[in-house]
């Protein structure tokens, strides 16, 4: 008796340690606020003080904020460069498609970047806060900050209650100064796709389905990689043993893409639009994004030994990733990130290997569907064309940034390291984006 009672005090007293209190709060809304406000100095401030030679663009039109001489000055229209703009003119002018394709042997590719290409949950919601006379700039900038700050709160909470008040600070950390976290600030999806994928898992981890296939169908009508979750839960519901009601939430997330192609068929007649618009964006081969490497060494006219710096680099990296980890995290945040700078392509080969690499690591310490989520969304990103922006696309996998807490909880020093060299790296890329330098 008196050991079951002890037994019973020490289960209550790691219960009220996974509380979560207002200091948690706190810190999320830090991390947040800080991250948040390098990128708002970086964008408005610091790249308009710059003195760049302007920017000039191959061709111009009314539909774009690609002006000739183009300079950053104080303006929301910073927020909204690059995809950003398929966003605005999806909000304010709708969709534009034509199926004016070209037959190339056995595949079709547009001539002309239609924005159908893009889902519309996103700008639909913005278009509803323009209602109240908001421009898209500022709605759409804002509102996806709010989100994020939600999808901190939300990942840390789930993590907090799992592994602890460290693993949880040092995830969110992770999460809120990573460099990919730039579009969560701006007139993307990353914001909503985030906080609707860890809804949808965390609700379904806890058999509340309806929330979970509420929040699954936001997420495939947010972005097109929504659609993972539908393996991925129907895996998990298998594993698990749940009960049919699980199967039917997995399958009814698929909704989001049959209301999006019942939309392209009454609008354009074609209920694939968005997928074949796609097409007028071209996608690198993994052959080719070594080229691509090849030759902007060679732009440089570095000499030939540097090939063999970089392949023994890469080498070392793989092999400190399975033996030393704290140490390749640093060579990771002190070494490639600030390389990155100059050579963004860099991180479409080494995110992918971080990414695998994470999710060997935290196999046995992560949530079994957050395991499962990452194994499946690999496997899309790595058999589908998203190969130019495959380290954006692998930030929203909620497993990297969890990995990263485990093992900064573990290695603090070297978390401090890389959260600096995560936060130098952010307010570079910021300038970058906002000097219309493409990111990814």
């Amino acid at each position: 008796m008196k050991n079951l009672k002890l037994h019973l005090c020490n289960i209550h007293g790691q219960l009220k340690l996974n509380e979560w209190k207002i200091d948690d709060f706190l810190f999320v809304f830090v991390m947040w606020s800080l991250s948040r406000c390098l990128i708002m100095i970086s964008l408005q401030f610091i790249a308009p003080a710059l003195h760049f030679p302007p920017v000039s663009f191959d061709s111009v039109g009314q539909d774009t904020l690609q002006v000739k001489n183009f300079v950053p000055h104080l303006s929301w229209e910073l927020f909204t460069h690059w995809d950003g703009e398929h966003y605005r003119n999806i909000a304010t002018k709708g969709y534009t498609y034509s199926a004016d394709l070209i037959y190339n042997g056995h595949r079709y590719a547009n001539s002309q970047q239609y924005n159908i290409a893009f889902f519309p949950l996103y700008p639909l919601v913005v278009r509803v806060l323009m209602l109240t006379g908001i421009p898209f700039e500022i709605a759409g900038t804002i509102i996806n900050n709010i989100v994020f700050l939600f999808v901190l709160l939300i990942f840390h909470f789930w993590n907090n209650r799992l592994y602890g008040r460290s693993v949880a600070n040092w995830t969110t950390a992770a999460m809120a100064w990573f460099p990919m976290s730039l579009f969560c600030s701006l007139t993307y999806t990353e914001s909503f796709f985030l906080l609707f994928t860890i809804a949808a898992l965390n609700c379904f981890e806890s058999r509340k389905y309806v929330g979970a296939t509420l929040f699954g169908l936001l997420a495939t009508v947010t972005r097109p990689t929504g659609v993972v979750l539908v393996p991925t839960l129907l895996i998990f519901s298998w594993r698990e043993r749940h009960h049919w009601r699980a199967y039917l939430s997995a399958l009814l997330m698929t909704g989001g893409l049959i209301i999006f192609s019942l939309f392209c068929w009454q609008k354009f007649n074609e209920p694939l639009a968005f997928i074949l618009a796609q097409a007028a964006w071209p996608q690198p081969s993994w052959l080719e994004l070594l080229q691509g490497i090849s030759n902007s060494v060679l732009a440089i006219n570095l000499p030939n030994y540097v090939y063999i710096i970089v392949a023994a680099l890469l080498s070392t990296i793989i092999v400190l990733l399975f033996y030393y980890p704290a140490w390749a995290c640093l060579l990771l945040g002190i070494i490639i990130l600030p390389l990155s700078i100059f050579y963004v392509f860099l991180l479409q080969i080494i995110m992918p290997i971080f990414a695998v690499w994470v999710t060997w690591f935290s196999r046995k310490k992560i949530t079994p569907i957050l395991l499962i989520y990452a194994c499946c969304f690999l496997v899309f990103l790595f058999l589908t064309g998203t190969k130019a922006s495959i380290h954006r696309h692998l930030y929203t996998m909620p497993s990297i940034s969890l990995g990263l807490g485990l093992l900064f909880s573990q290695h603090p020093r070297a978390g401090y390291l890389s959260i600096g060299a995560f936060g130098f790296v952010l307010m570079i890329y910021s300038i970058k984006f906002a000097w219309w330098d493409w990111i990814a």
